[in-house]
C-alpha cells in the first residue's frame, strides 16, 4: 500500500517514524494528521473520550481536504 500511496496520514509520531523506517521510499508522503500533537487511540477509554478524539479526527480530515483541494486547485489552473 505504501508504493501506491500519494499520502500516508498518521494518528501519532511513532507510527510515522515505524512506516518511515520500515518503508524509506514513502518518506516525504507520511505526516500526522495533527502534524502539531498526537492523537491517541481511544481503545477501552470511556465515550467521552472517543467523542473527543472523533470531533478531533473530524476536524483534522476536514483541514487536509482544504489542503489537498488547495493544492489541487493551484494545480489545475497551473495545467489549463
Amino acid at each position: 500500500m505504501c508504493l501506491e500511496a500519494d499520502l500516508i496520514l498518521t494518528m501519532e509520531l511513532e507510527q510515522k517514524r515505524f512506516i518511515e523506517q520500515q518503508y524509506p521510499f514513502a518518506r516525504g508522503r507520511v505526516y500526522r494528521l495533527a502534524e502539531s500533537m498526537d492523537i491517541q487511540d481511544p481503545f477501552r477509554r470511556p465515550q467521552k473520550i472517543y467523542d473527543i478524539v472523533i470531533a478531533l479526527l473530524d476536524q483534522q480530515v476536514a483541514a487536509w481536504a482544504r489542503r489537498i483541494n488547495g493544492v489541487n486547485s493551484v494545480a489545475s489552473t497551473a495545467n489549463d
